[in-house]
This record gives structure tokens, sequence and C-alpha cells, in this order.
């Protein structure tokens, strides 16, 4: 999915899936990262204070290191989840609607095509 951490490609590169659905579509991925970087805040406190640090080395450095580091850690993963809920959980089996709806349409211009031969 990625070119480097920090840019997609426009099609994967194994099934020529778009990743660019238009404005808005990496909203979701937005409440992934967000949801990421919190995880990674709660593992990087319990591991602080695990290790026996003072409270406000914690909260240094809680406060600054994690919101910067945080997002660009999560960005890919938020990303391909999203990409992995919208395919496999919202639009899953589309593209087999999509053959079946093209299947029955040539079906369907078979029949007009033979019954209009047959009425001349």
């Amino acid at each position: 999915m990625f070119a480097h951490p920090l840019k997609m490609h426009a099609r994967c590169t194994s099934c020529g899936h778009s990743f660019d659905r238009g404005n808005g579509y990496f909203l979701g991925a937005m409440f992934m990262s967000y949801a990421l970087v919190v995880l990674i805040e709660v593992a990087v406190i319990a591991g602080l204070l695990l290790a026996g640090l003072g409270w406000w080395t914690i909260v240094i450095v809680a406060a600054a290191l994690v919101p910067v580091i945080g997002p660009l850690v999560a960005f890919p993963y938020s990303r391909v989840i999203w990409v992995m809920i919208e395919r496999r959980m919202l639009h899953w089996g589309e593209e087999d609607d999509a053959a079946l709806r093209q299947e029955l349409t040539r079906r369907q211009r078979a029949r007009t095509a033979s019954s209009e031969e047959e009425a001349t």
C-alpha cells in the first residue's frame, strides 16, 4: 500500500484496487489513527510506570514525545485498518454483485436480440 512510510500508492500493486476513493474517504482512518495513538500513549505510560520513573518524567515524555511520534507510527496502520474495514466489512461482495449485474444485463440483451430476430 505504501511507497514509503508516509506516501501511499494510488492503486494496490497486487490487485489494482484504487485507494483514491474521493474526498473524505480516509476520515475513518483518522479515527483509527486517533485510537492507535491513544493505545500507544497508554502503552508508553504503562511502560514508564513499570520502569519506575518519576511522575514528572512520565508526564514530560508522554506529553512531548507521544503526540509527535504517535501519529507518524499510527498513520500507515490506520490506513491499512480502514481499507480492510471498508473492503471486507462495508463493501463485502460488491465485486461479485457487479459481475452478476453485468451477466444479467448480457443475458437480457441476448434475449432481446433473439426475440427481435424471431419477430423478423
